[in-house]
């Protein structure tokens, strides 16, 4: 069967595509509104700076090599300035509450008075 190429069909065609690329615009605008959003919620978030890891296995009763070893495993962010390594607060308590590790609540008070304590740059 031969197809008959009309203005017609070229037509159609051409305003079905319109509808498809004007749809695909919209979402795509609608993600960016909503990771818009989200950056605006993460920002207005207090954010506490990252603590050594010294105390961050202190606050988990654990060594800090134990520390290094199970920070994949918990999804713990980290960084490492120099030889220094540092852990982000944040995922320490989640990893707490979802896993249900123990933890030193005299340690957490001590961080929570040191963080206020600090000057903001």
């Amino acid at each position: 069967m031969i197809m008959e190429i009309t203005l017609e069909t070229l037509h159609d065609n051409q305003e079905a595509l319109r509808e498809l690329v004007s749809s695909v615009l919209t979402l795509l605008n609608k993600e960016k509104g909503k990771t818009g959003r989200q950056k605006e919620e993460k920002d207005n978030q207090p954010t506490m700076p990252p603590i050594p890891n010294s105390v961050a296995a202190a606050l988990l009763r654990i060594s800090t090599r134990q520390l290094q070893r199970i920070r994949k495993q918990y999804n713990l962010k980290w960084l490492k300035r120099g030889r220094e390594v540092l852990y982000f607060l944040g995922p320490l308590i989640e990893a707490i509450n979802v896993y249900h590790l123990p933890w030193d609540p005299d340690v957490f008070d001590k961080i929570r008075t040191n963080c206020k304590n600090r000057p903001r740059l």
